[in-house]
């Protein structure tokens, strides 16, 4: 059957103007207007689809340039061992040793000659005994640096830290301590102290002693500011 309307809809509907929307003049995606006009590939960059080919032949990179000695460590600074610095101190001492038995027997031959003046006084006889020790201890001090300055000043080790693969560094940024305030604050305060008459040698056994502490510090680190790290694998390699 015939719908009688159907003609009058369809005359309506053709009737009516056409007027598009603002979406079909304009087309939209996700609120961002979309262009006609098609989009052309992302250039190919050579570099990342060709890399450059690896020659078999050339000379292997310097290890050096690995070696950053203040290189701060990405997850903090490895402490080193209670056995990496008693060995550490060790060597250094048994370095030293020949340095100590010249000092003693020169000291020893000024006494058994009698070059030393007749105290009439205890006090007299302190005094010389002080001065002695300081005299001593100057000698050691001299071979001290002469024999671990330079790797000091450029390192941050002695030879028994070298040995060790351990390193001082400031414990505030793992950076290489200048060798002045080295010296002055984390030996040589030390040093002087250790000369007091009586309470010396408890200094010296307190500041060993220290060490037995969580960030394994003895008293010369906490006047200095410092810590002793380990040393990576590959830096010690390049050095």
């Amino acid at each position: 059957m015939n719908d009688p309307n159907a003609g009058r809809f369809c005359t309506r509907d053709a009737e009516k103007p056409y007027n598009p929307s603002q979406n079909e003049l304009h087309p939209t995606q996700n609120g961002m207007p979309m262009s006609s006009e098609p989009t052309a590939p992302d250039p190919i960059d050579p570099q990342a689809s060709h890399p450059e080919p690896i020659n078999p032949y050339a000379a292997p990179l310097s290890s050096s340039a690995y070696l950053d000695p203040n290189q701060v460590f990405a997850n903090g600074p490895v402490l080193a061992t209670l056995g990496d610095r008693l060995a550490g101190a060790i060597i250094d001492s048994l370095i030293l040793l020949p340095i100590l038995m010249a000092a003693g027997f020169g000291l020893g031959m000024l006494l058994i000659n009698g070059n030393v003046p007749n105290f009439g006084t205890p006090i007299d006889s302190f005094l010389f005994e002080f001065l002695t020790d300081a005299l001593f201890m100057f000698i050691f001090a001299i071979g001290f640096v002469a024999i671990n300055g330079y790797l000091l000043k450029n390192r941050g080790q002695t030879i028994g830290k070298v040995v060790m693969k351990t390193r001082i560094v400031s414990e505030s940024d793992s950076q290489l301590v200048p060798l002045g305030s080295l010296i002055m604050k984390r030996y040589a305060t030390i040093w002087g102290l250790s000369l007091l008459p009586v309470v010396g040698s408890f200094i010296s056994l307190i500041n060993a002693l220290l060490i037995f502490r969580q960030n394994r510090k003895c008293m010369h680190d906490d006047i200095a500011k410092t810590i002793v790290i380990k040393i990576p694998n590959r830096w010690h390699d390049s050095l």
